[in-house]
């Protein structure tokens, strides 16, 4: 359990399940490449894994790899848990912490945002690890409609255009002067 809070800890749950879809560990008899911390890569069938250790075999040679050896990049695709528990306690406590773009925790799902920046990362996912997005004509002054909220991260599109959705960290955007639920 993480939180003595009921609601909290029922809201951390929901974010973690939501998280580990992002995260499917590696099937066993599936092929991998593991990046480990020392730069190496090692590769093969995974054999077993647990939460210590990922055991791939390359042919008949089997190696083990702790998991406190792994690169972390590497780390999110084999040990999905770990991750989507960092992100699902980092959105809660993200909707707990007092916004000074707003001064509240109201919702920002409905409202008009533009961004403040000509380096808006556009994201396929809400986190610096998911793939950028190819977004044109995103950079300073671009009004964004807001379609949905995890802790700082908004799924936005552009309003006027028939792109596709995609999101930004939330404190690269201010309300817009048109801003109100829609």
């Amino acid at each position: 359990m993480e939180y003595s809070d009921s609601s909290l800890q029922s809201e951390y749950e929901a974010a973690w399940h939501r998280y580990l879809k992002d995260y499917e560990a590696p099937e066993i008899g599936e092929y991998v490449w593991i990046k480990k911390n020392d730069g190496a890569y090692v590769g093969g069938e995974v054999k077993s894994l647990d939460s210590t250790t990922l055991v791939l075999r390359d042919g008949t040679n089997e190696i083990s790899v702790a998991r406190s050896e792994i690169n972390r990049d590497t780390l999110a695709n084999v040990y999905g848990d770990a991750f989507a528990r960092k992100e699902a306690l980092a959105e809660v406590e993200a909707s707990q912490t007092y916004r000074l773009d707003t001064g509240n925790k109201t919702p920002l799902v409905g409202t008009l945002r533009y961004s403040i920046s000509d380096n808006v990362v556009p994201r396929s996912g809400p986190g610096n690890r998911f793939a950028r997005e190819d977004i044109s004509d995103l950079n300073r002054g671009a009004t964004l409609e807001v379609q949905e909220q995890r802790g700082i991260w908004i799924r936005v599109k552009a309003q006027g255009t028939s792109e596709q959705s995609f999101w930004v960290n939330a404190l690269a955007t201010r309300p817009s002067a048109e801003c109100g639920v829609h």
